[in-house]
């Protein structure tokens, strides 16, 4: 029973790795209109421009023949749109991968609508997407998959404990930056967006931060049970070699003969002496060492 939970235990920090390797893909991999796992979703429904004796609503989508759309869904790589069917939200079109919705934010100031500058500074990223949460969630998968890899060979040599240490710790830290970042990144375009002066509002998806987040925690499990078990290890083996230092001596009342007995043992070698060579212990008949430069006082 004991060996199976060492098992158990030594194979949990992989086991919090997958997963947490698995909720940073379920966030970040491009996925299909029905999974509502969206960063932030900007509806548009209010928009409503009149153009000659035709009056159009929403805004147009430039990746799906400019039809006019009721809401977008922000996802990491690409964007979901679609209209208003009995008031529910029905998406009828995805961009391809690398097709993202700050392509859109250019064209739609023909139409009126824009994203408000705070206090004169540009959100830096609208025309081109926030590139660092590209290379910042690429990094975190890439570490993580290092990590599981590591998790496995932990046990060929002390050396890739260590290293399978130090790449957890970086998976961790990149994925609670990656949590950080996204939660700022989309937080600042809601609230610039969200305004009463322009006919779009904006709304934080729930979702995909709650799952970037229990990702953050699987990691920092894993991280925590891994410098546990470390910190076990050594201990161990500290104490090994301490007990592997020891010898048992058995106090004699002269400090190179015990004489008296039929099993007299002589502790100095003649024949070493002779030689120039240091005399070494020897052994008597029950196994006990004597110490033949030492005489052990009682405690």
């Amino acid at each position: 029973m004991a060996k199976i939970m060492n098992v158990l235990v030594g194979g949990l920090p992989t086991v919090l790795t997958l997963a947490s390797l698995a909720c940073l893909l379920l966030v970040a991999v491009p996925r299909s209109r029905f999974l509502n796992f969206e960063f932030a979703t900007v509806d548009t429904y209010k928009v409503s421009v009149t153009v000659g004796q035709d009056t159009f609503k929403g805004l147009p989508d430039a990746y799906d023949y400019s039809k006019h759309k009721d809401f977008y869904k922000i996802y990491l790589w690409h964007y979901c749109s679609g209209t208003l069917q009995d008031g529910k939200q029905h998406v009828d079109f995805c961009s391809k991968a690398g097709h993202l919705l700050y392509g859109l934010f250019g064209f739609w100031k023909h139409w009126g609508v824009g994203v408000r500058r705070a206090g004169g500074v540009g959100f830096y990223w609208l025309g081109k997407g926030p590139r660092m949460l590209f290379v910042s969630y690429l990094i975190a998968i890439a570490l993580s998959c290092l990590t599981l890899i590591s998790g496995f060979l932990v046990k060929l040599h002390p050396i890739v404990r260590k290293v399978a240490f130090g790449l957890a710790s970086l998976s961790t830290s990149t994925i609670l930056a990656t949590a950080i970042l996204t939660q700022v990144t989309y937080g600042v375009l809601i609230s610039r967006a969200d305004d009463d002066d322009i006919a779009i509002t904006a709304k934080s998806g729930k979702v995909a931060y709650i799952i970037n987040w229990i990702s953050v925690c699987l990691s920092l499990a894993a991280l925590a049970i891994t410098y546990l078990r470390q910190r076990q290890s050594s201990s161990q083996a500290s104490a090994k070699s301490r007990s592997m230092g020891k010898e048992k001596y058995k106090m004699v009342a002269d400090p190179y003969v015990q004489e008296g007995t039929r099993d007299s043992v002589h502790l100095l070698d003649p024949v070493g002496q002779e030689k120039g060579v240091a005399p070494s212990p020897r052994t008597s008949h029950d196994g006990e060492r004597y110490e033949p430069y030492r005489v052990d006082k009682p405690v």
